[in-house]
């Protein structure tokens, strides 16, 4: 990665890459991937466009795995502010980001602010991904407050393709 010039081609494969490990639990890893990618998207001619907020959003389930609420809070505000620029306030983009802040908000046991931040984006026009996005919102507000999100997931370790990223950035 480090020879050749920065791509998005590159930001969506350490995206990945940061990901899996994630999943894998490898948190660690997976930050410093997702940090390398904004850092890469950063430098990439044009930016990566609509990719960034996908990216902040990954970092934030990351962040928050090891417990750095605060961060993941930082970078879900981050996502949601690139994603209005880039795709408008009413985008799928957007309002998935929100939904992310939304539901760390209210684990976190702000509810309230999470009502606040989910209200402006119920009067955004109707359109399909709009109801399409809006019918992930409802899903915080029954939560209870939780110290930490958790660990475990039944899909662990059942990620062949991980040892497979690395080799693929390297053939390009």
């Amino acid at each position: 990665l480090a020879t050749r010039p920065p791509s998005v081609d590159q930001v969506g494969a350490l995206l990945m890459q940061g990901r899996l490990e994630r999943r894998a639990g490898h948190t660690a890893e997976s930050i410093a991937l997702l940090q390398q990618a904004l850092a890469v998207a950063a430098q990439t001619p044009g930016g990566a466009v609509g990719g960034l907020s996908t990216v902040l959003l990954e970092l934030s389930h990351s962040q928050q795995e090891v417990g750095d609420f605060e961060g993941a809070e930082h970078s879900l505000r981050e996502a949601i502010a690139h994603a209005e620029r880039t795709s408008g306030a009413g985008s799928f983009n957007t309002l998935n980001c929100i939904d992310g802040l939304a539901n760390l908000l209210s684990h976190a046991g702000r509810a309230q602010e999470a009502l606040k931040l989910v209200a402006p984006a119920r009067q955004v026009p109707p359109c399909a991904s709009i109801s399409n996005a809006m019918s992930l919102t409802p899903s915080f507000m029954a939560s209870k407050p939780r110290p930490h999100w958790p660990t475990s997931s039944p899909f662990r370790g059942r990620y062949p393709t991980l040892q497979a990223v690395p080799a693929a950035l390297n053939q390009r």
